[in-house]
């Protein structure tokens, strides 16, 4: 009888675990192992309870390798998904500090907008040539499903403003305005706002410009971020398994 509850258990262990090892339910070895104990008690051959103990050691230090050997994988993966961080801010920072000297000052009575050919140095009339651009750049008539370059728009605070539309949502695409060669410049919105410009979109233009500094500062974090992950992947990585420090395990030859 003891033999069958054992049977079961572990029957209903490995149903439970599959054979994926996705995920680990000590309590259900623990049912098995427990039905082998009883049943090496009742025979009154102890070899079978040290026999059960060894299994059960055996099967969990198994578990244990196999989460050793996914976490190596993973640390392996973010090493590299941390290196390709540190790329892409590298050519970000060279972008942004090329671009930071370019940059003029557009703040209060010093601005100065062109859009078009023209040139306004309000951002009442700058706003009121913006929605008229719009309306003449064909975007009314875009597909939501479309990709097109609408052209260049004007400039502001030293930099070239480029617009273009992508496939957007609720049947009208997304049109996106973009400081040209700045990283995290661009601002997206949809169609109708877009067409409605005035002066609140010649804010957020201008918000993208001066705020060129502290795009520098948060990639500079990233990069720092992506460095730390990257030292603290490699002082894992490489460690084999070891079951002298596994808790629990019982030394070969030992007696229950």
């Amino acid at each position: 009888m003891r033999q069958t509850v054992e049977r079961k258990a572990k029957f209903i262990n490995q149903i439970l675990r599959g054979k994926l090892d996705s995920r680990e339910i000590e309590g259900i070895g623990d049912a098995a192992l427990g039905a082998a104990e009883m049943k090496a008690i009742t025979s009154g051959n102890l070899l079978l309870l040290e026999k059960a103990e060894a299994d059960n050691d055996y099967q969990r230090l198994q578990r244990l390798e196999r989460a050793h050997h996914r976490a190596q994988t993973v640390l392996a993966a973010t090493r590299q998904q941390a290196s390709s961080r540190i790329d892409n801010a590298e050519n970000e920072l060279y972008l942004l500090r090329q671009a930071l000297p370019r940059t003029t000052d557009v703040s209060g009575d010093n601005f100065v907008m062109t859009v078009g050919n023209n040139r306004y140095t309000t951002r009442a009339e700058a706003g009121q040539a913006l929605t008229e651009w719009a309306a003449n750049s064909g975007a009314k008539w875009l597909s939501a499903y479309e990709n097109r370059r609408l052209g260049t728009l004007g400039e502001i605070a030293g930099h070239t403003i480029d617009a273009g539309a992508a496939p957007g949502l609720n049947q009208q695409p997304f049109i996106t305005l973009t400081l040209r060669d700045i990283p995290h410049s661009s601002i997206q919105l949809g169609r109708d706002s877009f067409l409605e410009g005035g002066a609140g979109l010649i804010r957020q233009l201008e918000h993208r410009a001066t705020g060129i500094p502290r795009s520098i500062e948060t990639v500079e974090q990233a990069k720092q971020e992506a460095q730390t992950a990257i030292r603290e992947a490699e002082a894992r990585l490489g460690q084999s398994f070891n079951t002298s420090t596994s808790s629990g395990t019982r030394k070969p030859g030992s007696t229950p």
